[in-house]
């Protein structure tokens, strides 16, 4: 609530919230892209869910955009304007990666050197859990990672896997 409210502030009153996303991969970027891509801007802003907001006259037309996209792609919101709260599948149906890798070793992973997603996630990981415990990087590692592979439009507007 709070992060929506002040993306509302920071977006200004001539911006309204239409949905807010999931901020652990693809979602911000894909829900910017899609608004884009039907030639309305977005603000998207947050930190682990992100509130978008559009300009006042783009709201309805945002929320139809955000509301058909959400039908077919459920897994990038968490909610929509006048919608019931959307969202990722059933935790069984990801894919559990086993990756036994050090920060320094990621980039040389089979898996992960497929998939440069899951390679930038890997790595940002380690280091966000080595700052908030004060550790080297170097002394962490990933032995599993948990992942649901999601379509979204990329800053090409074109539909992208990862």
């Amino acid at each position: 609530m709070i992060i929506l409210l002040m993306a509302s502030l920071l977006a200004g009153p001539d911006y309204s919230w239409i949905a807010t996303v999931d901020g652990m991969g693809v979602s911000p970027v894909h829900v910017s892209n899609v608004l884009r891509s039907r030639g309305i801007g977005a603000i998207v802003m947050g930190s682990r869910a992100y509130g978008v907001s559009v300009a006042a006259e783009d709201v309805e037309q945002a929320a139809r955009i955000i509301r058909s996209d959400a039908l077919d792609k459920p897994y990038h919101y968490l909610s929509v304007i006048d919608e019931q709260t959307v969202g990722l599948p059933e935790v069984k149906q990801w894919e559990n990666i086993i990756a036994n890798v050090k920060v320094n070793s990621i980039d040389r992973n089979p898996r992960l050197r497929k998939d440069q997603n899951l390679r930038t996630l890997a790595k940002e990981a380690l280091i966000n859990v080595a700052r908030v415990f004060g550790k080297s990087p170097d002394d962490l590692y990933i032995s599993v990672i948990t992942a649901f592979r999601m379509d979204y439009m990329s800053d090409d507007l074109t539909i992208r896997s990862g």
